[in-house]
């Protein structure tokens, strides 16, 4: 692997990590993902450019072609786990939420540091009224990425639905001073 390469795949890893968990606006992040796909093909990182493609087509509810794109990318490393995150969100996209939960499951198992499976495996049990097991999943994705606004957005609603509205008031507030803090785009 060149430098650059190794460069860019550091930048691109960063961005997704940092960047893109602050941009709220569907727009932002589809041109988010295809100026990382346009940053992978110029380095012939064909792993980061096929991922950045299937989650463009995922935020373009183009959900057949996202879910063939994320199969590819994991076919490319089945051990890296921003993919299987990828195929989690577009099976969750099209209410396959068992199979959602297991790539999210996948994702965690290949870098328990990740927060964003964290976050959707919350999103999921939330749905399924499982309080406690979601409560237990943003907590962990707060944990690993405490100005990550999506976890504590979660957390306050779960918190809500359980009637616990002062802790639920408290984690919607930092959620909403998160996504409205400076650096944010929305």
């Amino acid at each position: 692997m060149t430098g650059n390469r190794s460069k860019t795949i550091e930048t691109m890893r960063g961005r997704y990590l940092y960047e893109y968990r602050r941009i709220y606006a569907k727009n932002d992040r589809i041109r988010f993902f295809e100026e990382i796909s346009e940053m992978a093909a110029a380095e012939s990182v064909l792993g980061w450019k096929i991922f950045a493609d299937a989650m463009s087509a995922w935020l373009r509810k183009d959900l057949g072609a996202a879910l063939a794109l994320s199969e590819d990318a994991i076919a490319l490393d089945p051990k890296w786990a921003y993919p299987w995150n990828g195929k989690g969100n577009v099976l969750q996209s099209q209410k396959r939420h068992e199979e959602a939960l297991a790539a999210y499951e996948k994702a965690i198992a290949l870098d328990p540091e990740y927060s964003h499976p964290w976050n959707c495996k919350g999103n999921i049990l939330q749905s399924q009224q499982h309080y406690e097991e979601a409560l237990q999943a943003y907590e962990k994705a707060i944990a690993l990425e405490p100005e990550y606004a999506d976890p504590w957005d979660g957390k306050g609603h779960v918190l809500q639905s359980q009637g616990r509205h002062e802790e639920a008031s408290e984690a919607l507030e930092k959620a909403i001073a998160l996504m409205t803090s400076k650096g944010n785009t929305s």
